[in-house]
């Protein structure tokens, strides 16, 4: 073009509020009309600006337009909606009367007179051009409007390209063409980034980060568009900050080149091995948002930090851990998407893991992980911790997974206190990375180490756990197998939580709820355990020494009826309150003799098959439904009936938790001999013995060895202390 540009200042606009129309457009049109018209980039006219023109996080944008013509401008937000006042039509391409330019203290300069404000938009306060239409040029010759700042000065940096901000990648000589190393200028940028935000515009080919840069305090990486930064050496990071406060970075995407490498370099102290593609350590008001790391052993890592938000962020393809936030305080990991562990063989991996040393000085407390979807880490934990005191995880959903929620002691100086696990969808994984090695599995698993090392204070409820042990080959291992599982804590309600499918795979301990260890002050109540077969029982005690234990209104569905709904084995608890739990197992309540329950309050229920002896033939058989309250046994026998060959009778099947511990009782009952009723016929409940056997006036005996023999419809009771 060889007219002569006129030399227009920086255009500004402003919202309805009076605030920068950040990444506003300005679309330029022929006056008049809506045909687009160009302004340019610069007083060349060569290079025309694109249309609409995009304007800056300022709200601004350099136009130069040809004297020559008129224009209408119309205007609108980032989102495409026109501004209240806008389009303007009828502009010259000429300089306005009494412009003049004035030169600052810092080698910018302003817009003087009366020509600095036009309708709903703004001409900034910096100029590209001289007094006689020539480009300003500093005293190194570098064409720009942003002359070097103080905080550039100060870090010895230089810029590149002066037309760009303070802060701007490309003023520091980024050129994001995904082949060109663009570290120094990243690095340049990180220096001053405290001051001027690093801002990282997208381009097609990407950000080429040979050598990692470190953010200093303050330290902001901001992308327009969700610009891509990709590493080239395996096991190399990209970003690091070191014991600094306040760092942020948002809408950044970061890509490393191997999974599977573990890390070069640590940080603060750190192992390598906890190093993280993005990697803060030791500092203070940490932010990352809306990024995307993948491709790293450990996409996110955050260790020794103090205030920390990680949210609506990406976590992809990774060995060891998606998000590490390891020995650190108050941390908010919400609302994160989470999957593709590539671990593959019999070793651990988390989506999660939030685990901290309070024994060496660095402990996780105040740490809240909600809404994260985590899927594919069938090797091990969703979300995992082993030293943690305020922990709550709510509202996650994790899919695929060996683990899903996993809370306890690894070593007996760790801490997990105050924990709340509430309405998380956990879904078992299909795949056995540990080729049927024992290991544990389950939905939510809380641990304490033995017990001298408990948990103390931990809800799990309104959870939805489906389909664990629901694949062939997995077999569980040591404590904690089951969709539910909590050994040696204090103060434990499993509450209101739904236990779906699973149930069917070749682990010793397929259970619904598995209870172990040391525990004082459980609580099992209202949760729905249905459509599995759980072998080992839809509730299991097992070796459980506790003080007070509630059972109450827990369903059961068992696919299996022959599998019990709650099973007490080798256990001693000195108050129980158990009852109220309906289920359509054929024996719902399983006491062993190796289990002892104190003082029972609440009511206990339950069936089981009674076979009556002394009779020709098969024996007969009938379920009788038994009660347990305040220690009284009540049994309810249906007609059980045969034709008699002997003169004795009993009837064996009693279990072994409706059999009295201290003596034999005997009472009343009613019974048919020869087809007649029998008004002195009683029932003798012996200690220790499943059998009851009926007496006629008082003696075993005495029954007529023809006709019909047998126990009708009668209710008796007895005490089992």
């Amino acid at each position: 073009m060889t007219t002569q540009l006129s030399p227009t200042p920086i255009f500004k606009a402003f919202d309805n509020v009076g605030l920068p129309l950040s990444f506003g457009l300005l679309y330029t049109y022929q006056a008049g009309t809506t045909t687009p018209q160009a302004t340019y980039t610069d007083s060349t006219g060569n290079t025309p600006n694109p249309n609409p023109v995009l304007l800056n996080a300022r709200g601004e944008a350099q136009i130069w337009l040809n004297p020559l013509q008129n224009y209408k401008f119309l205007l609108t937000d980032a989102g495409g909606n026109q501004i209240p006042g806008w389009p303007v039509d009828n502009i010259s391409g000429s300089l306005y009367p009494g412009q003049s330019i004035i030169p600052n203290t810092d080698n910018a300069f302003d817009i003087g007179s009366l020509g600095d404000r036009w309708h709903n938009g703004y001409f900034g306060t910096q100029i590209f051009v001289g007094s006689n239409n020539a480009p300003i040029v500093d005293s190194s010759g570098n064409v720009g409007y942003w002359a070097r700042t103080a905080a550039e000065i100060a870090a010895g940096v230089t810029p590149v390209n002066f037309a760009y901000d303070p802060g701007d990648v490309r003023r520091y000589g980024a050129i994001g063409n995904g082949t060109t190393d663009d570290s120094g200028a990243f690095a340049s940028a990180a220096l001053v980034s405290g001051t001027h935000s690093m801002m990282i515009p997208y381009t097609a080919g990407g950000y080429k980060i040979v050598t990692p840069f470190a953010l200093p305090a303050n330290g902001t990486m901001i992308g327009f568009g969700r610009p891509q930064l990709f590493a080239t050496i395996n096991g190399t990071h990209i970003v690091s900050a070191t014991s600094v406060a306040t760092v942020t970075i948002q809408d950044v995407r970061f890509l490393g080149t191997s999974a599977s490498t573990v890390p070069l370099t640590g940080f603060g102290g750190f192992a390598a091995a906890n190093t993280g593609l993005v990697c803060i350590t030791n500092c203070t008001d940490v932010r990352i948002l809306n990024c995307e790391c993948s491709t790293f052993y450990n996409p996110i890592t955050v260790q020794g930090c103090t205030r920390v938000w990680i949210e609506n962020s990406i976590a992809t393809t990774f060995l060891n851990t998606g998000i590490l936030a390891s020995r650190s305080k108050y941390v908010f990991i919400d609302d994160n998407d989470i999957e593709n562990c590539t671990q593959a063989g019999g070793v651990v991996a988390y989506g999660i893991q939030v685990t901290g040393d309070a024994a060496g000085g660095n402990p996780c407390t105040d740490i809240s992980i909600t809404n994260n979807r985590i899927n594919g880490i069938p090797s091990w934990d969703a979300i995992g911790t082993h030293d943690c005191d305020g922990l709550i995880v709510i509202g996650n959903k994790c899919r695929n997974v060996r683990h899903g929620i996993d809370v306890g002691h690894l070593v007996s100086t760790n801490v997990c206190n105050n924990i709340l696990i509430a309405d998380n969808y956990v879904e078992g994984t299909l795949t056995d990375t540990w080729s049927g090695a024992a290991a544990e599995i389950g939905g939510v698993i809380v641990e304490g180490f033995d017990a001298s090392h408990r948990v103390s204070g931990v809800t799990i409820r309104g959870n939805l756990i489906r389909n664990f042990f629901d694949v062939n080959g997995m077999v569980g291992g040591g404590n904690g197998a089951g969709c539910i599982c909590v050994t040696n804590a204090d103060d434990a309600n499993v509450n209101g939580n739904v236990i779906a499918g699973g149930g069917t795979g070749n682990t010793p301990e397929a259970t619904g709820i598995f209870i172990e260890g040391s525990l004082n002050r459980l609580s099992i109540v209202g949760n729905s355990i249905q459509g599995g077969s759980y072998v080992r029982g839809g509730i299991r005690f097992q070796n459980v020494l506790a003080d007070v234990v509630t059972i109450q209104g827990n369903s059961g569905i068992q696919s299996t009826t022959a599998n019990n709904h709650i099973i007490l084995t080798g256990s001693t608890v000195s108050l129980a309150s158990i009852g109220n739990n309906p289920s359509n197992s054929t024996q719902p309540y399983l006491q062993d003799v190796t289990t002892t329950v104190g003082t029972s309050s609440g009511a206990q229920e339950g069936s089981f098959t009674g076979t009556l002896t002394g009779c020709s033939g098969t024996a007969p058989t009938g379920t009788v439904q038994w009660s347990v309250s305040e220690g009284i046994c009540t049994l309810t026998f249906p007609d059980i009936t045969g034709t008699s060959n002997a003169n004795t009778c009993t009837l064996t099947g009693l279990p072994a938790q409706l059999q009295p511990r201290s003596s034999t009782s005997t009472v009343r009952i009613a019974f048919s001999d020869n087809s007649a009723y029998v008004s002195d016929c009683a029932a003798q409940i012996a200690s220790g013995s499943g059998t009851v056997t009926f007496l006629k006036s008082g003696t075993a005996g005495g029954f007529t060895t023809s006709g019909t023999k047998g126990v009708r419809q009668s209710t008796i009771a007895f005490p089992l202390n």
